[in-house]
């Protein structure tokens, strides 16, 4: 709790800050931690409305999960270690968020890692070790990417973002985007979010609202490139995320799993709009962090009443018993479809009519579109499935209707806020006929689909990854011939002493065969050559 309220404190002030710097000023402060020969290391500080805004919502949601978990692992004998993980995972991502400085950059970023695995892993089973590794060993790759930046940019005798003429900046914006890619989980390393799920529904909640996949997008934020073809390669790299998590959703099951999705789906909007307005891209990114940690919680609510499954297909009705998580719930998928007038709205809506006012084609255009349809029609999906079966005994308790209140409030107020801080309601946008109508017939073309194909009713077993060919399971059977045991929890006992036994000896009755066989080889042809 004394937790919690210093957060809440640290959160306000840095958004009185924000508010008072709206206009766009920036203040560095600098520490000089060593000035040895010509080598200059200052830790710098960087204050901006961006920089103040963003981490003021990671310090606010922080503060109601750490409330949200007194309730959530009350019976958990090590509630204080995952309190400590816990804020020691946001205070990372706040010194990512505030530094300018590339070397303590990596050391947030590091720290990010190190934490995201100690809280994937935090159920000690096989499952959540595999989910935990397949995390680490992912983002440790764009860990590698910073690294050679900084070793680069450290030859040159200056760590700060600023890049001056003497450095190759087309090679570090390369390096950084690819950084980016990996930690916000774009397409090809896509397959570690959905195995993020393994960790606690609080961790989850973080994870996927202000924290881990936000971080590439707020990296982004800082070091857009200005070539051509990256810009175009990030563009086609996010509409295949866009479209491959918003398909994938709508097949899935687990409830954690369609929300992790659907963070997938709002990463790739705002990655798409980088290169439009990255006003809109940051707003989009503390909104979506408001609602998704909200939907998090309403999730975890259900799952805990509902025996700690996550299935669908298993669910039960939550309307009369479990009305305020249902509501929450209502509310967090009203703002993650961009309904009128709620958080998500303000941003989604102005970036879908910014790509539509852009010079992409209209090809590329209707797939943002698609994608908002599919999210409507995961979301509804959703919905419908949770109000069946029969009813369980309530699990609504007060310690967690202050969180889930507070959020509910900043689901629908904190879009409005924003916009009248950046006064982004100024601009207007123009659309043709064909470009207005292209949304509700999508809409009623979707629905005709999930009526003739009975789509809400549906109870067949799916799993997320149908582009399993992207990962690295296909690419280890087909060209190291290695057995599909190494993917699954006993990759230990096929590596270990019985392992290695199990394959000499296999390989000793290869070597044998191949001996009889050459031997005979060799005896026919002596043969032959005395016949001869």
């Amino acid at each position: 709790m004394i937790k919690s309220m210093y957060m809440i404190m640290a959160s306000t002030m840095m958004m009185m800050i924000s508010m008072w710097n709206s206009n766009s000023k920036t203040m560095m402060m600098e520490y000089e931690m060593l000035n040895m020969n010509s080598m200059n290391m200052t830790l710098t500080m960087m204050v901006d409305w961006t920089s103040t805004m963003f981490s003021s919502t990671v310090m606010f949601i922080t503060s109601m999960i750490l409330l949200y978990s007194n309730y959530y692992m009350k019976e958990d004998p090590n509630m204080k270690r995952f309190k400590y993980i816990l804020t020691m995972f946001s205070m990372s991502m706040i010194m990512l968020i505030m530094t300018p400085n590339m070397f303590s950059l990596l050391l947030g970023w590091d720290m990010l890692g190190i934490t995201s695995f100690c809280l994937v892993a935090y159920y000690q089973n096989w499952k959540s070790f595999n989910s935990s590794m397949i995390t680490i060993l992912m983002n440790r790759m764009g860990d590698a990417m910073l690294m050679i930046t900084v070793s680069y940019i450290m030859m040159k005798s200056k760590m700060n973002m600023s890049l001056n003429k003497m450095m190759n900046p087309n090679m570090i914006t390369t390096l950084i985007t690819l950084a980016a890619f990996m930690k916000s989980a774009q397409i090809p390393f896509s397959a570690w979010l959905p195995e993020a799920m393994a960790a606690p529904t609080p961790v989850s909640a973080l994870v996927h609202s202000s924290t881990l996949v936000t971080a590439g997008v707020y990296l982004m934020i800082r070091f857009y490139p200005n070539q051509t073809e990256m810009k175009m390669m990030i563009m086609n790299i996010s509409l295949m995320t866009m479209i491959m998590s918003s398909i994938s959703a709508c097949l899935e099951m687990d409830m954690k799993k369609i929300i992790a999705l659907s963070t997938l789906s709002q990463l790739s909007y705002m990655m798409l709009n980088l290169n439009m307005n990255k006003t809109l891209t940051t707003t989009h990114m503390m909104t979506h962090a408001m609602f998704k940690s909200l939907l998090f919680m309403s999730a975890g609510v259900f799952i805990h009443s509902n025996n700690s499954s996550q299935d669908l297909r298993k669910s039960t009705s939550t309307q009369m018993n479990m009305p305020m998580s249902n509501t929450s719930m209502t509310l967090s998928i009203m703002s993650l479809c961009g309904m009128p007038f709620m958080a998500g709205f303000y941003s989604k809506d102005m970036m879908i009519e910014t790509m539509m006012m852009s010079n992409m084609s209209n090809t590329m255009s209707i797939i943002p579109i698609l994608s908002a349809n599919l999210t409507l029609f995961y979301s509804l999906r959703m919905l419908n499935m949770m109000k069946k079966m029969k009813n369980t005994q309530s699990m609504e308790e007060k310690t967690y209707s202050t969180p889930m209140t507070t959020l509910s409030i900043t689901s629908i107020a904190s879009g409005s806020y924003i916009s009248w801080m950046l006064n982004l309601n100024s601009k207007m946008f123009l659309m043709n006929k064909m470009e207005k109508m292209m949304l509700p017939m999508m809409m009623m073309m979707l629905l005709m689909m999930m009526k003739t194909t009975k789509y809400m009713k549906m109870k067949k077993t799916h799993k997320m990854m149908f582009i399993h060919f992207m990962s690295t399971k296909s690419t280890m059977s087909k060209y190291l011939m290695m057995n599909t045991k190494m993917n699954l929890s006993n990759w230990m006992e096929s590596s270990g002493p019985q392992g290695i036994y199990k394959t000499s000896k296999k390989n000793s009755k290869n070597m044998e065969k191949w001996k009889i066989s050459t031997m005979k080889t060799m005896i026919s042809s002596l043969m032959i050559m005395m016949l001869m």
